[in-house]
């Protein structure tokens, strides 16, 4: 497969970006892929023209060795450069039986001017961004300012491992039973051209594994699942903390009566065993926990109705 998009923007000029896809299949139950691309992304409107917005932050002073709650002003940038990717991935979907398949991919990224705003990338960096991070006499962060800025460079590699199995029985119904991980292999970011690469993998809220499994079964319109998510633990290193690995169980069970045609009721439990997620207060304010990746509600129910339209 060859393809390629072209994009014309009129405050960027205009871009084309190729896809090169192969397949092979040396048997009948296996098959390799590989491919390679490139990407762009120009500004949006709010990197580029936002006014400035005024808010507290939690960073990590590294001249006090404190989390510090600091005044915050985040604007556009006009000056901004549009993001540059490069990506290949390499992959193999193995069918070991009619019943069961295996999938393995490997994929990298690189991406060049990327866009952030995070007052910490500027309070890290302050030495090449001193006009941003204001300090009082004492050496106390008085605010930051922190506009959308073009970050040097992003390296990441990962591996995304999938597996499925199939199996029916005459009285209780069909089964299916899935698993998918994915391991962050690592994360490499370049504040400026020539600063050298840091590793965060693993790091400031980017475990390096997640997963989940997944138990379906359905049987003369009934159906029910059970799901185990998994997000893998990380580090503070600035902080010294360590945020622990969190596992939550999610059930549900449904019901397609014959006479609602199309009509399904469903009622399920997330986080049936009411796990709280670890406390993350580093860069985190109320409640204390990392909102990208844990959820804080608790134990949940929820009943909900369903209706697909289309032909009797």
């Amino acid at each position: 497969q060859l393809a390629a998009r072209y994009d014309h923007y009129s405050d960027f000029g205009s871009t084309v970006n190729p896809k090169l896809g192969l397949r092979w299949q040396p048997l009948g139950n296996l098959l390799l892929r590989a491919s390679a691309g490139t990407g762009f992304k120009a500004p949006t409107l709010q990197e580029l023209y936002s006014e400035e917005i005024f808010s507290f932050e939690s960073v990590f002073d590294p001249e006090t060795g404190e989390v510090v709650e600091v005044p915050t002003l985040a604007s556009g940038n006009r000056d901004l450069d549009a993001e540059e990717s490069d990506n290949y991935s390499l992959g193999l979907v193995w069918d070991v039986t009619s019943a069961w398949n295996v999938s393995l991919d490997w994929w990298r990224i690189k991406n060049e001017d990327a866009v952030t705003n995070n007052p910490q990338f500027y309070v890290n960096n302050s030495d090449l961004y001193p006009e941003n991070v204001i300090r009082d006499p004492g050496g106390d962060i008085v605010v930051v300012f922190s506009p959308f800025q073009n970050v040097a460079a992003q390296k990441l590699w990962g591996l995304d491992f999938n597996t499925g199995v199939d199996w029916g029985t005459e009285r209780i119904g069909d089964f299916h039973l899935g698993l998918m991980a994915t391991y962050l292999g690592s994360f490499e970011v370049e504040p400026v051209p020539g600063a050298g690469y840091d590793n965060i993998a693993g790091d400031d809220g980017r475990p390096r594994v997640r997963g989940q499994s997944k138990l379906n079964w359905n049987n003369n319109g009934f159906d029910g699942n059970v799901t185990i998510n998994y997000v893998g633990d990380y580090e503070r290193p600035d902080a010294g903390d360590d945020i622990s690995s969190w596992t939550t169980i999610d059930t549900q069970l449904g019901w397609q009566p014959r006479a609602l045609h199309g009509g399904k009721v469903s009622f399920g439990i997330d986080n049936i065993f009411d796990r709280d997620p670890p406390g993350d207060p580093y860069l985190e304010g109320w409640p204390f926990m990392n909102r990208a990746l844990h959820d804080p509600r608790g134990r949940f129910f929820y009943l909900k109705y369903t209706h697909e339209f289309g032909p009797e």
